[in-house]
């Protein structure tokens, strides 16, 4: 269990009984019924269970039942945990970066701040990058699953944790 990433977090449960509302990103929603086991942080330990049932809500929110999660109260007890899932599962339902984003806002979580817009993308040697304008430079920015926290296509706005220190490379 050591290849484990993080896929989303429990926010809700939904309607009645012992479907939850799991958020999550980068996923290709074609693909998430691939997902047959998720792993929920409890007491510093990832507790596997194993996925019943799986169906998109609304683009990354998926509504989940879980094994050995059958009433509203055993929903309660889980709810607001982060979820995990194994990488090589997340790399099959990955959603593909081959979305032209020119023109979409680059906000960083870290910093609560908008780095500017993208002018250009770019697949370079096994990874994608985003092009932006800061401070009259050129800067490349990598678009990868680790990184991304959300993509709103109707906002036009990527979200993600930009590491220290990346935007001060020359």
């Amino acid at each position: 269990m050591n290849d484990l990433i993080p896929f989303g977090k429990i926010v809700n449960h939904y309607k009645f009984g012992n479907e939850i509302i799991v958020q999550h990103r980068n996923v290709n929603e074609k693909k998430i019924s691939a997902l047959r086991f998720v792993f929920i942080l409890l007491h510093q330990q990832h507790i596997p269970y194993k996925v019943l049932s799986i169906r998109t809500r609304y683009e990354g929110e998926s509504i989940v039942v879980l094994d050995c999660i059958p009433t509203y109260e055993a929903v309660k007890k889980i709810l607001k945990k982060e979820v995990f899932i194994e990488q090589h599962i997340a790399k099959q339902i990955a959603e593909k970066v081959e979305k032209d984003f020119f023109g979409y806002a680059l906000y960083d979580e870290n910093t609560n701040a908008v780095l500017g817009t993208i002018t250009n993308t770019e697949h370079l040697a096994s990874q994608f990058l985003a092009t932006i304008q800061v401070n009259q430079k050129e800067v490349f920015i990598p678009l990868h699953q680790n990184l991304i926290t959300q993509i709103n296509h109707e906002k036009k706005i990527i979200t993600m944790k930009v590491p220290h220190g990346l935007l001060e490379l020359e």
